[in-house]
Formats: structure tokens, sequence, C-alpha cells
């Protein structure tokens, strides 16, 4: 069985920087990768933090996100999530 699990990524609204580099693009490669070489995991686990600070649109953007991945995902809350 194949799982993609990601983690702590501390997403922003989307145009905002964390360190130099934009979260929500990060996540938007990473998902490029998966759909290259691992469209056939069963799942994908994101591990908390998800959010750098829980706010509605930084959900809807990972919800956006996640809309790609051909399976399902899981996200579990960290202790910057709201």
């Amino acid at each position: 069985m194949k799982v993609i699990q990601i983690s702590d990524l501390h997403l922003l609204q989307p145009g905002r920087l964390l360190y130099g580099t934009s979260p929500l693009e990060r996540l938007q490669l990473a998902i490029d990768g998966i759909l290259e070489a691992h469209a056939d995991a069963e799942f994908c686990l994101l591990t908390g933090d998800l959010a750098n600070a829980g706010s509605e649109i930084v959900y809807r953007s990972l919800a956006l996100a996640l809309g790609r991945l051909p399976m399902p995902a899981y996200p579990l809350v960290g202790n910057h999530d709201d």
C-alpha cells in the first residue's frame, strides 16, 4: 500500500510569503509531483500545522489544492490550526 504524507504546510493567504517563499505554491508543486509519480497512492495524509494561523480563506485554498488529488486526503490539525 502506498500512502503520501505531507506535514507542516503552514499555509498563508494566497500571495503571502513565509520566510521568503509561498507555502501555497510549495503545496501546489508537491501536488504536481504526486500527480506525476504517485497518483496510485491509496490516500494522502496531511499532518498539522495545515495553516500558519487558521483562517477561512486559507482552509478554502487548501481544499481547492487538495481537490486536484485523485485519492482521498485526510488532514489532521496542529497547534497553529483553528
